[in-house]
């Protein structure tokens, strides 16, 4: 799922892991502007996003 983001593994494990949604989100909405992702590959991430941080007790 990171390459949808535009980040390395590692780079991705480490903002999810501090429970960085925010600076998750802004990369998504930037792969998706940048045409590096198809607009179904981002609802599918994003909705991942916002549930997991929901579950986190965080919002987007």
């Amino acid at each position: 799922m990171h390459v949808k983001f535009g980040l390395s593994q590692a780079e991705f494990t480490s903002l999810v892991d501090a429970q960085d949604y925010k600076t998750l989100e802004e990369k998504l909405r930037g792969a998706l502007k940048a045409e590096k992702i198809r607009e179904g590959d981002f609802q599918q991430c994003y909705d991942w996003l916002k549930k997991t941080a929901s579950m986190n007790g965080k919002s987007l």
